[in-house]
C-alpha cells in the first residue's frame, strides 16, 4: 500500500511500540470493485509518478503536498481526463504538514464525494486506500484496501501498525485514510510516509493546520469542499454552505 522518503521528524517524539510482523497488504474480504464502493478515490498521476486523491467537492482532490511535485499531472474519472494544479500546506516543511489539494479547472462530472470528518482516538481502526505497490520496490498498481490500528498520534500525524495489516507504499500518497463514523465512511488522515516495514504515517485532517488550510483554499479559489466549507450529498451534489 506510499511511501516518501522524508519519513517522519514531526513526529519522531511520539512514544509507540512496533509491532512485528506486519506486511504490505490488504484484507482479502473487501469488494472487488473498489471503484464502485469508493468513487471518489481517484489515481493522480503524471508521466512517471502515481499518487492517490479524494474528491472532496466538485473541483478539489485531497492529496499530500510531496505529490505537488508531479508534473503536468491528472486523474480519469468516469471515462474524462481532468488536468489538475496543486495547491500545498504553507506548514508542509516546517511542520511536515504533508497536505495538498489538487484543483481542476472545471467540476468534475458526476462527481461522488469523500467527506472530512473527524474521531481518531489511539486505538481506533482505521483503513487506508491507495494505488500503491504491495512489495518494497515494486510499481504502483491497482486499488487497494487494508486495515490498520492507530498506535501513537499528536496534534497534527498519527502512527499506525498492526500485525499483519496495511503498510503504505509507493503510489498510496496523498490518499484517504478512513474512519467509521455513526455508519458512514468518513476521511480522516492523508496518507503521507512509512518506513514501508511496521509503521505508517498520516496526516491529520481535524487539525487546525489542516482546517486552516483547507478553509483558505476553499476562500482563495472560491471552491466548496466538503465537510469544511460545505454540506455535500454523497452523490454528485453540494447540498448547501456551511456557517463560518
Amino acid at each position: 500500500m506510499s511511501h516518501n522518503s522524508r519519513l517522519w521528524p514531526a513526529v519522531a517524539l511520539l512514544t509507540w511500540s512496533l509491532q512485528a510482523g506486519a506486511v504490505i497488504g490488504a484484507t482479502k474480504d473487501l469488494p472487488d470493485n473498489l471503484h464502485k464502493a469508493f468513487p471518489e478515490i481517484v489515481r493522480l498521476q503524471s508521466e512517471r509518478e502515481v499518487c492517490t486523491g479524494t474528491i472532496i467537492g466538485p473541483r478539489v482532490v485531497l492529496s499530500a503536498a510531496h505529490c505537488a511535485d508531479l508534473k503536468n499531472s491528472f486523474f480519469i474519472y468516469k471515462g474524462e481526463r481532468y488536468e489538475v494544479k496543486f495547491t500545498s500546506s504553507r506548514d508542509y516543511k516546517n511542520k511536515e504538514h504533508d497536505v495538498a489539494v489538487a484543483l481542476t479547472t472545471r467540476d468534475i462530472k458526476d462527481a461522488e464525494f469523500g467527506v472530512i470528518g473527524s474521531g481518531l482516538r489511539h486505538g481506533s481502526r482505521i483503513f487506508f486506500a491507495g494505488f500503491g505497490c504491495t512489495h518494497p520496490g515494486g510499481q504502483p498498481g491497482q486499488l487497494r484496501m487494508g486495515l490498520t490500528q492507530v498506535i501513537g498520534m499528536d496534534e497534527d500525524h498519527i502512527l499506525s501498525a498492526s500485525k499483519d495489516g496495511a503498510i503504505l507504499c509507493q503510489g498510496d500518497s496523498g490518499g484517504p485514510a478512513f474512519l467509521r463514523e455513526n455508519g458512514e465512511n468518513v476521511v480522516v488522515a492523508v496518507n503521507s510516509a512509512g518506513d514501508i516495514r511496521n509503521v505508517n504515517v498520516n496526516v491529520r485532517l481535524d487539525s487546525q493546520l489542516s482546517r486552516g488550510f483547507l478553509r483558505r483554499v476553499a476562500d482563495h479559489f472560491k471552491v466548496a469542499i466538503c465537510g469544511v466549507t460545505a454540506v455535500c450529498a454523497k452523490k454528485g451534489a453540494v447540498v448547501a454552505a456551511l456557517a463560518r
